[in-house]
């Protein structure tokens, strides 16, 4: 299992890897985006106020995950966006990294807090395995697949922020 910056021009692989398995795997991305001129517009802006992308390799070189801390408003919030669709990918290590990613980043552009939005439990719990706590939940806040879902939002503060 490695990891390893993304390449976010999107004529890279990455992107098109990227995109595809936004695309492919239900519920990753809301109904709005779900069409491909609409998610590189997304992933334009996305990478354009994010820190660096990370992705989560699969042992067959394939990707398997992607995560990173984009619309980042500095000595405020930035939100955590991550992925895995390969649970190989997952590990105590990798959680360890992303911890560390996560700080490292509030730390570099003074951040408050951190948030995640996710319509997915399961999710939800490994955000909490990475120090993220409930906030709140926006009930059906997500359309995917046609069906609204609710999403939670978690967070982590620091500073003299944490409650």
């Amino acid at each position: 299992m490695t990891i390893r910056k993304f390449d976010t021009n999107l004529t890279s692989q990455d992107s098109r890897d990227f995109s595809f398995a936004l695309l492919n795997n239900q519920g990753f991305v809301p109904d709005i985006l779900h069409d491909v001129k609409a998610l590189t517009v997304a992933m334009a802006g996305m990478f354009s106020t994010s820190a660096t992308p990370w992705v989560l390799v699969q042992p067959d070189g394939q990707m398997g995950g992607v995560f990173f801390i984009g619309d980042i408003i500095p000595e405020h919030e930035g939100t955590l966006y991550l992925w895995v669709w390969d649970k190989s990918c997952w590990s105590p290590d990798v959680a360890g990294f992303v911890r560390e990613y996560i700080n490292h980043v509030a730390e570099s552009y003074l951040l408050r807090r951190v948030v995640a939005r996710t319509p997915c439990e399961k999710l939800g719990r490994m955000l909490g395995c990475l120090g993220l706590k409930t906030e709140g939940r926006f009930r059906n806040g997500y359309k995917s697949g046609g069906r609204c879902q609710t999403l939670y939002q978690m967070r982590i503060l620091f500073s003299n922020m944490e409650a």
